[in-house]
């Protein structure tokens, strides 16, 4: 499919990418940061995403960044302290692509006897959102926590810096080396337990569809997409609005269509 339609100035890279084994045996942990501090989101900081964990002595912990090597933290002007553990899920990203890449790159933890009796000692669940005062996390992103059994409500934002007693910080399961990212079995699993507790549902479904981003709202819509509408629509396309869908519907979509396009971007 690849050979057949990317534009001849692009297709030889794509295909050597794309024959590229990202697959890596790296061996997970999960890290203690003893009286760490979680830092939330407050923008770019001379070209790095501000926001995290730093140690007892203010020393960013580079794990607890969105990405690898493009994190930093600061010195907040006041901190609340609680005399209890934490479980550091990461730093999110409301947008649905990152929602199902780096979203649930730490939830692999939270499988382990480790998380399991912390959680049991009233160890806190806590995430910080990237951009907090632009967007929220999609109710999909919600519905695919619920696939691994985290109910939302269990989870704690943290919107002040907060110092716990010990924050468990634990490895990505995809992760970035250089210019490439890199998946292990525990990102692989946490995928397919998701599908495997995925609700069933009754959307119809189609050969051929074309997922559009024409009714997005917040000026996130691409120029000219309607016409392309109608291109796809002419060779047979279904024309999907997946912001319209939930997200069992989406994935339902997905797993029943034999074509799929779309122009570059997420929901």
């Amino acid at each position: 499919m690849i050979d057949s339609y990317i534009d001849d100035i692009l297709k030889e890279e794509t295909l050597r990418l794309n024959s590229v084994d990202y697959h890596s045996d790296e061996i997970l942990s999960c890290h203690e940061i003893s009286n760490g501090i979680l830092l939330p989101y407050k923008g770019e900081m001379n070209g790095k995403t501000s926001g995290g964990v730093v140690d007892s002595d203010g020393i960013y912990v580079d794990l607890s960044g969105l990405h690898e090597n493009h994190g930093c933290g600061y010195t907040p002007e006041e901190i609340l302290k609680k005399e209890k553990k934490a479980i550091y899920l990461g730093m999110w990203f409301p947008i649905w692509g990152h929602c199902i890449t780096d979203n649930i790159k730490k939830l692999w933890f939270l499988k382990t006897p480790e998380a399991r009796k912390l959680i049991n000692d009233g160890a806190d669940l806590v995430y910080i959102v990237m951009m907090n005062n632009m967007f929220t996390l999609p109710q999909s992103f919600i519905d695919l926590l619920h696939c691994l059994n985290i109910e939302f409500s269990q989870l704690k934002q943290i919107s002040t810096p907060t110092q716990y007693d010990s924050i468990y910080i634990p490895d990505n399961s995809l992760f970035r080396k250089g210019e490439k990212i890199f998946y292990t079995k525990e990102f692989l699993e946490i995928r397919n337990d998701i599908m495997a507790n995925l609700p069933k549902c009754k959307t119809p479904t189609y050969d051929k569809i074309y997922f559009s981003r024409s009714r997005l709202k917040n000026g996130k819509q691409d120029f000219g997409e309607k016409r392309i509408e109608d291109v796809f629509r002419y060779l047979g396309y279904k024309i999907i609005y997946p912001e319209k869908k939930t997200f069992a519907e989406q994935v339902t979509l997905f797993q029943n269509c034999t074509h799929f396009a779309a122009t570059e971007g997420s929901t």
